[in-house]
């Protein structure tokens, strides 16, 4: 699955340096059922394999059923499956498509922040945002997750019977491979220049805080309109319920879940970056101490070649974190201003 999607970089490289723009989106497409085709060939080609084995082999270990062998081919396409469903075309994308979308400056493969005034465009910008947050994170779990098991369990799965390895070896390697898989594809899908979007909108929403019903009957409580923006320290009235105004500009929808998370989420522009950075310094000092202790040979092996890929994803991760937390201070010192 992986060899795909390197493929697929490879292909997407070569169409647009070869192809005029017109024609680049209609060739990728074409591309992407060709590639998706041959996964599949590939797959039927090896069912075809394990179901025509030898009946003679032994199936009393598990390792020997073509069952059991059938079941570790087909569980990838089945996560993948039930992941992305109708949006099959995006499994060889980390960073989704905009489909769906009206806006020019939403649709674009580099989302941009507007910065409007009206209430109506901020909410409509947080939602397609937090959409494609949402996807993202999904897509950068499903690779995670296939990295590890296609490089870890598969093989284990489709060794000789006679082979044996040690289980706890095994599963540490396992979760090292995602653990660190996850963090090399977060960085990739989640830069600092599109987690300071995320921190304007999120600026922009603003947050409402619950009173409750009834306020005092000095404390003016205006009806919540959609198409006002709320200054800090107004108080409006949604579905019978009192909400107060604890930014600055307030575009959010008093009692929207979503709003509520998205704005507690990326109000701090530095907040994403740094709990990536704190997961692979754990991750990284983790593996040294497993170097450590370890003694065997490809134990050893592995262990190195995990910290290299954790060291560079440590690099871009407090990189990334320095950049997102200057662009806050220097937001502070203008706010202040």
């Amino acid at each position: 699955m992986k060899k795909m999607q390197w493929l697929w970089t490879c292909c997407k490289t070569l169409i647009t340096s070869i192809f005029p723009q017109s024609l680049q989106e209609g060739s990728k497409q074409y591309c992407q059922i060709i590639l998706l085709a041959a996964l599949g060939a590939i797959h039927f080609y090896l069912l075809f394999l394990i179901s025509a084995e030898d009946g003679n082999e032994d199936k009393s270990f598990i390792k020997g059923n073509p069952l059991f062998r059938l079941g570790c081919l087909l569980y990838p396409s089945f996560v993948m499956a039930t992941t992305y469903r109708e949006e099959i075309r995006t499994y060889l994308e980390l960073i989704p498509y905009q489909t769906g979308i009206n806006d020019v400056m939403l649709c674009s493969s580099q989302l941009q922040h507007r910065c409007s005034n009206d209430p109506v465009q901020v909410r409509q910008e947080v939602e397609t945002l937090r959409k494609d947050f949402n996807c993202r994170l999904r897509n950068v779990l499903f690779h995670s997750h296939m990295v590890a098991v296609t490089c870890t369990l598969l093989p284990c799965c489709f060794a000789q019977t006679f082979v044996h390895f040690d289980m706890y070896v095994a599963i540490q390697h396992f979760v090292l491979v995602w653990a660190g898989s996850l963090t090399l594809n977060a960085v990739h899908a989640f830069p600092p220049k599109y987690c300071d979007m995320l921190h304007s909108a999120a600026r922009h929403l603003g947050y409402w805080e619950r009173v409750g019903a009834n306020t005092s009957p000095s404390v003016h409580c205006a009806e919540w309109c959609s198409r006002t923006v709320w200054k800090q320290g107004s108080y409006v009235n949604s579905d019978s319920v009192v909400y107060r105004a604890r930014s600055d500009l307030n575009s959010a929808e008093p009692g929207s879940i979503h709003h509520k998370r998205f704005y507690a989420l990326f109000i701090n522009a530095a907040l994403f970056q740094i709990s990536l950075l704190v997961f692979q310094l754990v991750l990284v000092l983790l593996q040294l101490i497993l170097l450590f202790r370890s003694t065997e040979w490809y134990q050893m092996i592995s262990l190195s070649l995990l910290q290299a890929s954790g060291g560079y994803a440590l690099f871009k991760l407090m990189r990334d974190a320095v950049v997102v937390w200057r662009l806050s201070l220097a937001e502070e010192m203008l706010k202040n201003a």
